[in-house]
């Protein structure tokens, strides 16, 4: 084919070329513009009212005061924790001569101590002792045993004196927990555990 051949065949087939390629333009221009609209649509429709921002913001806020309360209850416990550790911490030589008052004090009321160690460790505990207790008991901040239990033998009535003149006393030693063997009935001796707090 000729160069004016050429010529005249692009002349016929140049304005169908650039009219179907605006027709296309168009119709992706017109597709684009349905798709944007209905991406605005679902926006809308999924978007919140302006009075419903504003219950969210009264609720955020709501939450906010919340979690600064919660923090200000924390840190009230933990130095309430602080205070109860610290009370009635004498140093370790007066719990000392506490614990052997009390063992003179056991053997003077006709009770016979046999057995006296510091508590090791929480999980000795009864699950009757919240988790205040628990995180208490054990070794304070120096290292010393504040927990210990006494095992010994006696009758109920010197028992019950014996922890009446405990009580009277200005002993820093607190009984937390009195517990006593299996009753017999061919005698009315028990072996008693006073758990103590010094």
């Amino acid at each position: 084919m000729d160069k004016a051949a050429r010529e005249r065949v692009l002349a016929v087939l140049l304005p169908t070329i650039l009219i179907g390629a605006g027709y296309f333009m168009v119709f992706n221009r017109h597709k684009d513009l349905e798709a944007a609209r209905a991406d605005l649509a679902a926006t809308e429709l999924s978007a919140l009212p302006p009075e419903a921002v504003g219950v969210q913001l009264v609720e955020l806020e709501k939450l906010r005061k919340k979690q600064d309360e919660l923090k200000a209850d924390k840190a009230r416990l933990a130095e309430r924790r602080a205070e109860l550790a610290a009370v009635g911490n004498p140093p370790p030589v007066i719990r000392t001569q506490a614990l052997r008052r009390l063992s003179a004090m056991l053997w003077s009321q006709g009770l016979y101590p046999f057995e006296e160690s510091p508590l090791e460790g929480e999980g000795q505990l009864s699950p009757m002792f919240d988790e205040t207790v628990r995180k208490l008991v054990g070794t304070n901040s120096r290292g010393d045993k504040r927990l210990w239990q006494i095992r010994f033998y006696g009758r109920y009535s010197d028992v019950v004196a014996t922890l009446e003149t405990l009580h009277k006393s200005e002993s820093p030693v607190i009984p937390i927990s009195l517990t006593m063997s299996e009753s017999k009935i061919d005698t009315d001796w028990r072996s008693w555990t006073l758990l103590l707090w010094i």
